[in-house]
């Protein structure tokens, strides 16, 4: 049917063809796990065709280990190498459908009904000769001989305007953000795709025509299969659409997608189609005419015309043919009753749940899908008596009251929702639209109701809902629905001056030794227990939320003064003392310090959260396991974001919350990884992950640079070392840390770069220490600080180099250079591609710090363009997002692998032609990697 569009992936067909198109790593991961949902439900298999050293492959094995908790398997989703398939440089199609078919096989094996066929269009190794050879392969003969859905991903941007339209027509949907939409393209007397238009064009004119189809789809849905009879005629006088009724009259089978028939052969009219006035008239018009059915049979009828616009504000030859039966003489009565043995074929038969409905409430016929909605038969729904019935079995009786006043008014009603109790007593939540039947004056308001059952919808919606606004592991409300309970407590607070409430922030003690020592999962019992405990202790009318991690923040409402919040707390301390027996064999006694504030004084609720979680860590300072007051004070320095910074700071090591990002650097001439440059983060409690421009200067100032620096070396050095171990093939791995002068000249720093490097046992060599250019010029010692690191035996870097020529003047003054490396700035490589004298300058910037024995590296690598040159330029080193966005421990892990993994062959360094460019634009490496991440929460 024009019409069908399937409302989510779990409805998808096997002959369905969809175009996942995305803008960028959020789409993208929207449109998969919405897909592999939907596979979930289906029990299908997704078989992936992807590069596995793609990012794209690398952010979707994140979403599957999230979706793991939902029902999806982790065989459900197979990864196929497109590169195992190539033969001579070119992509071999009957190998790659001979492993599909494989595939297809194993997954039936494995009890799956059937087998989605994704492939990643970026990814495939493919010219553009190939490309529609492929398309034609995979639709009409893999996918009409194995049954198997198959979904096109690639981006709306960036690719040919000729391969974007031809992936375009072959898929019969489109999906745009998570969302399935019919491909009008396909349809072209709609006239949304010209020769002229680009993909946003494109898109839009799709999204445009969707929105008119959805905004009245009632209407749509009641034409298509309970309207009058009609057909589409295009500017060939063919038919490329009609509906069930028109089917009926003709004996024609229901039409799909790109199905055409010459008008004439079952539509004889008075005058000829191209002439008739009515024809050609823009507003349309009416003649008479005869339907001649396959089996020869003829039937008078009225024909109207109306011609369609174009939704885009043109104008297309498409017309809108409607067909009704003239008013029928007695001896055509055998005529009549056929068709009326049509029309009540058409309504047992269909899906959604049909009746006729009188004003009195009387349900006067029933199709069999309603009565399956309601648990009954059709003869039973039938016997139904007036509105007694529906003040029975409705819920909500207002609901269908308000059902019926609409009706009666307006003579339709559309996306209606009705509660009704169904035979078994459930409640089923049916979505309805209805419109009068007859003339009113007759029947009576008499109406037609089209029902769907979104009991289903509605239960997945609540449980979405649940988990937006609640803690997974221990079910309390989350920090989300937490701050809205405080604005409603503050809003009561502005209308009743004399109400008071409390906001108390809970933190364990020594949680961390507990994940340490008795592993994560004894943790989690852990604080479900806890979370209990709590909730025993407090009122009913009080709000306990945890917002991560080891803390619990609880709203007090309508309390009488800061003794009584201060007596829950308490109680809560001696529930907690109770011992807790974890998995049968050990027992904890926990405590709790805890901030206490009130709210008095307060308007905003960041302020009374930030000063309770403030009093929480003075408790902490104080004496673990305390309950610390804290009182309202509008002294400015409370909402400075710094020095929230600066009292979050002291515990942060402790809690764990500085980490290590990783950005790799390669050898531009072997194109080998060569090691990585370790980059510290903050990820903090509230303000999310934060750069070192935000927190180093504060660290300075506090006196915690020596801690930080131990931490940042000791962590690099030790995951560098298990690299090295876990890759003992390759050549030696290095691991860059970015220091500057002033923090070398701190006593305790050369005790912290001995220690690390002992500690983990790595070689001196392959240790890098970073510092600023800006440094060689504000140090006089400059040199003998550098000498001095030397003597360690480590490799010293110089970063942000420009094109001047003052420091390699500097470094010239030694005997003994003490320079390894220097790094180009990232605004010497961006300029590279835009003036040829930026080309000249970095390339006697090369040629002077080869000719001191110095290497270079390039930061800020974005475009294979710009490596290209830097190769030609005889550049050492590259690192930037055309490799990949600084990556966390886990990803940095599976990134290395990959790229060692693919020594022995081509990988993505090397420049080979592809139908769509691989990694260009925004959709890199890192840019997923991270994107994946995020949507872990991590």
């Amino acid at each position: 049917m024009m019409l069908h569009t399937p409302k989510t992936f779990s409805s998808i067909r096997p002959q369905d063809r969809l175009a996942m198109l995305y803008r960028g790593p959020d789409d993208l991961l929207k449109n998969n796990r919405a897909h592999w949902l939907g596979m979930v439900q289906r029990r299908a298999k997704c078989l992936w065709v992807t590069d596995p050293i793609s990012p794209r492959h690398a952010s979707l094995r994140d979403v599957i280990w999230e979706l793991e908790g939902q029902g999806l398997r982790p065989d459900q989703i197979a990864f196929i190498d497109p590169g195992d398939f190539l033969r001579h440089g070119k992509l071999s199609l009957s190998l790659l459908f001979s492993r599909l078919e494989q595939e297809r096989r194993e997954a039936a094996e494995q009890g799956y009904e059937v087998c989605d066929i994704s492939v990643d269009m970026v990814g495939l190794q493919a010219d553009l000769s190939c490309l529609r050879a492929f398309l034609e392969d995979i639709t009409s003969r893999f996918q009409e001989k194995q049954h198997s859905p198959v979904l096109l991903q690639f981006p709306q941007q960036g690719l040919p305007l000729d391969a974007f339209k031809t992936l375009l027509r072959v898929c019969i949907f489109v999906v745009l953000e998570g969302r399935i939409r019919h491909n009008f393209c396909r349809l072209h007397w709609l006239g949304v795709a010209k020769e002229s238009q680009g993909a946003d064009d494109l898109l839009q004119g799709i999204e445009q025509w969707n929105s008119v189809f959805d905004q009245n789809a009632a209407l749509f849905f009641l034409l298509e299969q309970h309207g009058p009879a009609f057909c589409v005629i295009d500017g060939q006088d063919e038919m490329i659409h009609w509906n069930s009724a028109f089917a009926s009259l003709t004996g024609l089978e229901i039409s799909g997608n790109g199905t055409r028939l010459p008008l004439a052969s079952v539509v004889r009219i008075q005058s000829d189609i191209s002439t008739a006035p009515f024809f050609a008239d823009q507003q349309g018009g009416a003649a008479s005419g005869e339907i001649v059915a396959l089996s020869g049979a003829s039937m008078p009828v009225s024909l109207t015309v109306l011609h369609i616009p174009d939704v885009l504000g043109g104008d297309t030859s498409a017309r809108l043919l409607v067909v009704q039966e003239r008013r029928l003489k007695p001896c055509e009565s055998d005529a009549s009753g056929r068709i009326q043995d049509h029309y009540q074929r058409i309504f047992e038969l269909s899906r959604r749940g049909l009746a006729k409905i009188a004003a009195d409430g009387r349900i006067l016929f029933v199709n069999k899908a309603l009565a399956e909605m309601l648990g009954s038969s059709p003869e039973a729904v039938s016997q139904a008596q007036g509105m007694t019935w529906w003040e029975e079995n409705c819920l909500t009786p207002i609901q269908y009251l308000n059902f019926f006043r609409e009706i009666r008014e307006h003579g339709s009603v559309a996306k209606f929702e009705l509660e009704l109790r169904s035979d078994q007593g459930e409640p089923r939540q049916l979505l309805l639209d209805a419109y009068t039947a007859e003339n009113q004056a007759e029947c009576g308001y008499a109406f037609i109701a089209v029902f769907e059952d979104i009991t289903e919808r509605k239960k997945m919606e609540r449980q979405l809902l649940h988990q937006a606004f609640h803690d997974q592991l221990t079910g309390l409300p989350n920090k989300a629905l937490f701050m809205d309970r405080i604005e409603m407590a503050l809003q009561q607070l502005k209308r009743t001056h004399d109400a008071l409430f409390a906001l108390a922030f809970l933190d364990i003690d020594n949680f961390k030794h507990i994940n340490d020592n008795f592993g994560h999962v004894a943790g989690d019992t852990l604080l479900v227990e806890v979370a209990r405990k709590i909730m025993k202790c407090v009122r009913d009318v009080d709000t306990v939320s945890r917002f991560g991690g080891d803390e619990f923040v609880i709203l007090l409402e309508n309390i009488q003064n800061e003794e009584e919040a201060m007596h829950i707390l308490h109680r809560i301390r001696e529930e907690l003392a109770v011992p807790t027996l974890i998995n049968d064999q050990h027992e904890f006694v926990c405590t709790v310090s805890t901030g206490l504030v009130l709210s008095t004084g307060y308007a905003s609720s960041s302020e009374i959260l930030r000063d309770a979680d403030l009093a929480m860590y003075k408790a902490k300072i104080q004496k673990k396991g305390t309950i610390h007051l804290l009182r309202f004070s509008n002294q400015p320095s409370l909402s400075n974001g710094r020095d929230e910074l600066r009292h979050d700071l002291p515990g942060a090591m402790d809690r764990g919350e500085f980490c290590l990002h990783y950005q790799p650097i390669f050898q531009v001439s072997s194109k080998r990884i060569n090691g990585f440059e370790a980059l510290i983060r903050w990820e903090h409690p509230r303000r999310g992950l934060l750069y070192p421009a935000d927190f180093v200067s504060l660290v300075e100032q506090d006196g915690q640079i020596i801690p930080l620096t131990r931490l940042v070396l000791h962590k690099a050095c030790a995951r560098m070392r298990a690299w090295q171990n876990r890759h003992a093939g390759h050549p030696l791995l290095s691991i860059c840390v970015n220091l500057s002068m002033k923090r070398i000249t701190f006593p305790g720093i050369m005790h912290c770069i001995e220690s690390a490097l002992e500690v983990s046992s790595l070689d001196e060599r392959s240790l890098v220490l970073d510092f600023p250019s800006k440094d060689m010029t504000h140090f006089q010692n400059t040199g003998e600080l550098l000498l001095r690191l030397k003597e360690q035996d480590v490799q010293l870097s110089i970063d942000d180099v420009g094109t001047g020529q003052s420091l390699f003047r500097q470094l010239g003054g030694f005997s003994l250079l003490p320079v390894d490396n220097v790094k180009l700035e990232r605004s010497v490589i961006t300029s590279l591609g835009e003036h040829n004298t930026s080309k000249d300058i970095v390339w006697t910037t090369i040629t002077l710090a080869h000719g001191l024995g110095i290497e270079v590296t390039a930061k800020g690598v974005e475009t294979p363009a710009q490596l290209k040159l830097l190769s030609e330029m005889g550049c050492d080193y590259a690192q930037g997002y055309l490799f990949s966005r600084p990556l966390t421990d886990e990803t940095a892990d599976e990134f290395l692998a990959g790229c060692i993994q693919d020594q022995g062959r081509e990988h993505e360094l090397q420049d080979r032609k592809f139908a769509f460019p691989r990694d260009t634009g925004p959709l890199l490496r890192g840019e997923y990697l991270m994107a994946g991440r995020a949507a872990r929460g991590q």
